[in-house]
């Protein structure tokens, strides 16, 4: 079951982030894991939930968490997916679908992403409709991939 993400569910969502954290790719540069790994603490999630412009959902299996989307709405009908996790691909797809969703609500007509060549969020981001745009240099080995999906077609 997808739902919208609630404060309470910060030590879960730190879990699943820190899961993922506890075995980065070789490319990352060590300061760069450390700062995601104080971001991903309970205390910098319960933080998220302050952010008035958040849109986040986790799935829920049963009692527990199995993943999660979180992103923001920005300036000009535009919405920025920050993370997506789960125990799965199809989870993954899902949640992003969710966001989607979500963001058509709100009147946004375009989501940006970005993901590394190595993440499945690359793979769960083509197959929800995203388009390549730009890749960017972050350290040597590392390339930052960019994406993004129009909501609205163009007139």
């Amino acid at each position: 079951m997808i739902r919208k993400a609630i404060v309470e569910d910060a030590k879960e969502i730190s879990k699943l982030m820190l899961r993922d954290l506890a075995h980065p790719h070789p490319s990352f540069p060590k300061p760069m894991i450390e700062n995601f790994r104080k971001h991903a603490r309970i205390e910098g999630i319960r933080k998220e939930f302050e952010n008035p412009n958040l849109i986040a959902f986790v799935f829920e299996k049963g009692q527990r968490i199995t993943g999660f989307v979180v992103g923001y709405k920005e300036e000009g009908k535009k919405s920025f997916l920050h993370y997506v996790t789960g125990n799965s691909k199809t989870v993954m797809v899902e949640l992003v679908k969710a966001f989607e969703k979500e963001c058509k609500s709100l009147g946004i007509k375009e989501i940006k992403t970005d993901t590394f060549e190595f993440m499945k969020s690359k793979e769960v981001f083509e197959e929800a409709g995203f388009e390549f745009f730009k890749s960017e240099t972050l350290a040597p080995n590392l390339e930052m991939l960019w994406y993004k999906k129009r909501l609205i077609p163009k007139k």
